[in-house]
């Protein structure tokens, strides 16, 4: 009996020893699995930020464009309004020479 009980403690150790090596074993490799998962899951978050970021430049050029041909049109409006002033300056200008011309003649 004595021998029996050695072989079954020698099993025993055995076993616990196969079994820590398996659980060892089994937490190593799920830290490296995490591992590639995370550094796999920030590349792809790098490419979507460069995929935003370039987005946002695009839209920050276009806004820009935009802007410069609202002055561009801006000031062409104020131009038009200048030369439409001085036309109607200029139209007041003859109607009260037509005004003056036409008392001098009745006087």
């Amino acid at each position: 009996m004595p021998r029996k009980a050695a072989s079954l403690i020698m099993l025993e150790f055995i076993l616990s020893d196969l079994t820590l090596g398996i659980l060892i074993f089994s937490v190593v490799i799920s830290l490296v699995s995490l591992h590639f998962l995370l550094f796999r899951e920030y590349s792809v978050q790098e490419r979507i930020q460069r995929k935003r970021l370039k987005d946002l430049e695009k839209l920050v050029v276009k806004e820009v464009e935009r802007s410069k041909n609202l002055s561009e049109g801006n000031k062409s409006l104020n131009e038009i309004k200048g030369r439409t002033q001085e036309q109607l300056n200029i139209i007041k200008l003859q109607v009260e020479a037509m005004d003056l011309l036409a008392k001098k003649k009745e006087d």
